[in-house]
């Protein structure tokens, strides 16, 4: 009985680690993890599409994509299926590979029947621009607003436009020459691109010497001009 006694007591012993690690094996096989990576992409252009929304039904949870378009998801149930979503762009439904370890790639076709984009700009030359600006003596002139003056055989003359500026005189009729603020016409320094224009005059100033088409716009410095453009008086 005694040899009996022992013999269970033994045993005892010996069942409470065989317990223990049953149950981390049973606790570890719950706690599975599966991982899913992917990336979400413009069908066109092949860009990452940044802040889009992937969803699954099986984690019950929504990722939104990274700077890099990606997204991850970690969860005890394998994700069987993702739903898509970005502005412009039609759903798209994934259905993931079982087993897969790779990347998914994910590409979303753009929305033809949603509205273009309406692009709003605001001129930062206005009256109030012009009172508060630090630097003084400076014009900014659109093509725009150059067309609207009336112009010579019906072609916009810039030299002629600049010419009706405060601060600016016109050198005489039949010529494109200019005075600014006291200094003389040759004295002027005219950049396109920054590209140098030595002789403005085209058939005794009848005639453009610039393709008013192919100007955006033209910036006139009366005073105080930039020393990168040192070199000239006026």
């Amino acid at each position: 009985m005694l040899f009996n006694a022992q013999f269970i007591l033994k045993m005892k012993y010996l069942a409470l680690p065989i317990m223990g690690l049953l149950l981390v094996c049973v606790n570890s096989a719950w706690a599975q993890t599966y991982v899913l990576k992917g990336k979400v992409f413009d069908s066109e252009t092949k860009e990452p599409l940044i802040g889009a929304f992937v969803f699954s039904p099986q984690a019950k949870s929504t990722l939104v994509t990274d700077s890099t378009g990606s997204f991850i998801f970690k969860t005890e149930k394998q994700v069987k299926m993702l739903k898509v979503k970005y502005v412009a762009f039609e759903e798209a439904i994934v259905f993931p590979e079982s087993g897969s370890k790779s990347e998914i790639r994910i590409e979303l076709k753009p929305n033809k029947s949603t509205l273009n984009e309406v692009v709003i700009e605001s001129s930062k030359d206005g009256p109030e621009e012009k009172v508060n600006r630090v630097q003084m003596g400076v014009d900014k002139i659109s093509m725009k607003e150059a067309k609207l003056l009336p112009a010579i055989f019906g072609e916009v003359d810039i030299i002629k436009i600049l010419q009706l500026k405060p601060g600016v005189k016109s050198g005489g009729e039949g010529t494109a020459g200019f005075f600014v603020r006291g200094g003389s016409s040759d004295q002027n320094l005219i950049l396109v691109e920054n590209a140098p224009v030595y002789n403005p005059n085209h058939l005794f100033g009848f005639f453009s010497v610039f393709n008013s088409d192919a100007i955006k716009d033209v910036t006139l410095y009366k005073s105080g001009f930039p020393a990168e453009f040192g070199g000239r008086l006026s």
